[in-house]
């Protein structure tokens, strides 16, 4: 194949060959600018969410405990499933405070430490009208209502965590 053809054979195949190299470069400088965009999705976002989901299903454990100590009196029981709780809530607590930087959302944070704060405080009066002689029902009643509030209200701030992490991304 030489001559006219031979050459026109050869620039199009050098043509296509050149394409090939660009097309290449460009998904190469591409991929890495979606892999920038996507890194802080992967190492921040996705555990920050995890964390956020664990709480999201652990902000009732503090109401169940309460009413399973009011309905059985199981002391032991109380304390032992209220101490796990407490301590995987203060732990994710810190997962979040870790990855949670911005003003909102460390403000976020701390009203949901005190909400904690406040059902540890609430679980203590529980527990010392629940052991006393005369045990005041409406003592006892308005403790459970405030933990089952402070419960909802933390699921209700781990919602406004996740609006804020999905509007980031």
């Amino acid at each position: 194949m030489s001559g006219p053809m031979g050459i026109r054979w050869l620039a199009l195949s050098g043509a296509a060959l050149a394409m090939g190299v660009l097309l290449s470069w460009l998904t190469y400088v591409r991929s890495e600018a979606v892999l920038e965009v996507a890194r802080p999705l992967i190492d921040r976002d996705l555990p920050t969410l995890r964390a956020i989901a664990e709480l999201k299903g652990r902000a009732s454990d503090s109401e169940m405990i309460a009413h399973d100590f009011y309905n059985s009196s199981n002391r032991e029981r109380f304390r032992a499933h209220a101490t796990e709780a407490s301590q995987r809530m203060a732990l994710r607590m810190q997962d979040l405070r870790a990855a949670i930087t911005d003003a909102e959302g460390r403000a976020q944070i701390d009203y949901m430490e005190d909400l904690q704060r406040d059902s540890g405080r609430l679980f203590s009066a529980l527990e010392r009208e629940l052991d006393s002689d005369q045990v005041n029902i409406g003592v006892v009643t308005a403790a459970l209502r405030q933990i089952s509030a402070n419960s909802t209200e933390l699921g209700n701030r781990l919602d406004v965590l996740v609006s804020g992490i999905q509007s980031q991304a």
